[in-house]
């Protein structure tokens, strides 16, 4: 079996060493391979450059005497692993295996050299031997609780749903309490599209993370914040979290931010799958993770040319030097470990280096410009379900995975009352009548973000389109302000659309009022003291020979029999660039009428025969006089035929 990884080269440094004069120095007449482990160990502590070719000569002396010594094989791979000669551990459990197939402390050490190795060589065959030594070492031991972590992780980033929750839900029967079960839950539950499973096991977790891990949770952007986010102390670090993602909820009709559970989940997974017995290995490719989510592909360099004797994930980079100020420019090369993340919907493709050769990958040395990758903002501009933070710096998902986004539209009006405004919202999607879509909506004082008024309802067929769309009605009262209005529509069958609006109320005035204006295609009639209707959010009515909108009126003067007198004219004309400025569009259409009404307001619809239209813009505008007042007020609205 071909391990491709640093240490065969060190394993052959290593056996030259062995053979030099230095190696003959050492003390050969205590052949035990507990006092031979014991005496690597205090070389090894001593630290210097030739107490540590000692302590490798008795380590690997220790292992040749060990026999049947499984204990001193566990001591050599851990001590083999935490220098980084993972050849030689690799060995030490090996022979382990052969004399006990079921340690189960073996099995998970395999696992994880081979897990880190897969995560170097992008190779499958390494893949598989990491969730197979992990699986065994699961089943050997029901108390081992990192092969659990591992396998929640390595399923996942293959898209193993099943796999990765049943182990995420073994972890926490394993070790109740646990913060790593925990975050395991929370990333299977999310990347299984159960959002609010995966909302609770967050919030409860991250409050009990260590600091230094709970920093990695708190915020996407890490310096867009005014402070380095490592200069924070954790209570500002959560308050800037907090503001961050309560302006970044790409769905304020659910409970859960989904673009934050997007990022917590990122960062689980990261946590979960670059880790080992010493704790998390935080690089840049659990930075990608965090940022950008799991990458389509992950490319090896080309193989090297067939006289070099390197690892297939080994190249060399060339570096500048400057030997003198008056020497020549030089390149000289290092070896390093490459591979390349690319997100093709990102417009992204990200080389990433190892020059430890330690499994600590970076962005690569660059000259003249920065490496720090960002998305491709034509591509992101393209993308409604994709929420940006810092210019890119972050990308997150407004949806949970395995839901489609779904195209939905909205129009928002405002009508006057007496103290506060009705804000009318309707929500249209495309639906054939047999269709069941369920809408939703929540809105919010844009300045608090507290929400005011929330609602849900069945879609129903449309008036203007009644085979191809469907359409609900939501509306609330609401004081003088600033708003944010979100609007769903769900079919329960893994489709989902989201529209986001924002408007201004204004103070309702003493005098005269007058609503928007709003083309419709048909209405209920009155209901409750309400008119229900359905806008043309084509705006092309006019185009079907009868042109029909609705506005109201308030604070219209009252005569001593409570009733008030109005009048309104209204005119259809072409929206074109004149040939001479300052020419006024002609009116195609134009008509007025007078009407008296009982009491103050009044709900009006106007409508309008139009000849056949050619193609343009057009629009309709309604003047109304208050007769009693004197005062008058405008509206317009513009129309496309085609």
């Amino acid at each position: 079996m071909k391990r491709r990884h640093p240490a065969r080269l060190t394993a052959l440094l290593l056996s030259a060493w062995l053979l030099s004069p230095v190696a003959a120095r050492a003390d050969s007449s205590q052949t035990d391979p507990d006092s031979l482990y014991r005496r690597a160990l205090r070389h090894l502590q001593a630290g210097t450059t030739q107490d540590r070719q000692f302590a490798m000569q008795e380590l690997e002396q220790a292992v040749r005497n060990s026999g049947r010594r499984v204990d001193i094989l566990h001591a050599a791979a851990w001590t083999y692993s935490a220098l980084g000669h993972y050849g030689q551990a690799h060995h030490c459990l090996d022979r382990i295996t052969q004399l006990e197939p079921d340690d189960a402390r073996a099995q998970a050490r395999l696992g994880q050299l081979w897990k880190w190795q897969w995560l170097a060589s992008v190779d499958p065959a390494d893949y598989s031997n990491a969730l197979d030594h992990f699986l065994r070492a699961a089943k050997l031991d029901p108390r081992d609780l990192e092969s659990r972590l591992a396998i929640t992780a390595l399923a996942l980033v293959r898209n193993n749903r099943k796999l990765g929750m049943a182990a995420a839900r073994s972890a926490e029967l394993c070790a109740p309490g646990s913060v790593e079960a925990e975050l395991a839950v929370g990333c299977a539950a999310y990347r299984c599209a159960d959002v609010s499973t995966a909302d609770r096991a967050f919030q409860s977790t991250l409050p009990r993370l260590p600091a230094s891990l709970r920093r990695r949770f708190t915020d996407p952007r890490g310096a867009a914040f005014d402070a380095p986010l490592e200069a924070l102390s954790a209570g500002e670090a959560d308050s800037a979290s907090v503001v961050c993602w309560r302006d970044r909820d790409p769905d304020l009709t659910t409970p859960e931010n989904e673009a934050q559970l997007d990022f917590l989940s990122r960062v689980a997974l990261a946590v979960l799958l670059f880790r080992d017995d010493r704790g998390v290995r935080w690089d840049m490719r659990a930075e990608l993770f965090a940022r950008y989510g799991i990458p389509k592909s992950i490319v090896p360099p080309p193989p090297p040319d067939a006289d070099q004797d390197v690892e297939t994930y080994l190249s060399f980079a060339p570096m500048r030097y400057i030997t003198t100020a008056r020497g020549p420019e030089v390149d000289i090369v290092f070896p390093f470990h490459m591979q390349t993340w690319v997100y093709p919907e990102l417009g992204m493709s990200v080389p990433l280096w190892d020059r430890s050769l330690r499994e600590s990958y970076g962005l690569p040395v660059t000259y003249g410009h920065d490496a720090d990758p960002r998305p491709a903002p034509q591509l992101l501009a393209a993308r409604s379900d994709l929420i940006a933070i810092d210019d890119g710096r972050g990308v997150y998902r407004a949806l949970p995975p395995g839901v489609t986004p779904m195209d939905a539209r909205a129009v928002l009006t405002f009508f006057p009352g007496e103290r506060e405004t009705r804000l009318v919202a309707h929500l249209e999607a495309e639906g054939r009548p047999s269709d069941s879509l369920w809408g939703s909506w929540a809105l919010v004082d844009a300045n608090q973000g507290r929400a005011i008024a929330r609602g849900e309802g069945l879609l129903s067929v449309s008036a203007c389109d009644p085979i191809g769309h469907k359409i609900v009605q939501f509306d609330a009262e609401v004081p003088p302000g600033e708003y944010r209005l979100d609007l769903a529509v769900d079919d329960h069958h893994g489709r989902r659309g989201v529209v986001h609006l924002g408007g201004h109320a204004e103070e309702p005035p003493t005098g005269l009022a007058m609503s928007d204006l709003v083309l419709v295609c048909g209405t209920s009639g009155a209901s409750g003291g309400s008119v229900h209707i359905e806008p043309d959010l084509d705006g092309e009515a006019g185009q079907h020979g009868t042109l029909t909108a609705y506005f109201e009126m308030n604070h219209l003067a009252l005569d001593p029999e409570g009733r008030s007198r109005y009048a309104y004219r209204y005119q259809v004309r072409r929206v074109e660039r004149e040939k001479r400025s300052g020419e006024s569009p002609v009116a195609i259409v134009e008509a007025s009428r007078e009407e008296t009404n009982i009491g103050p307001r009044r709900r009006q619809f106007v409508s309008a025969a139009v000849p056949p239209l050619g193609r343009g813009t057009y629009e309709l505008e309604v003047d109304v006089r208050d007769l009693g007042s004197g005062e008058t007020a405008a509206r317009t609205v513009r129309f496309t035929t085609r």
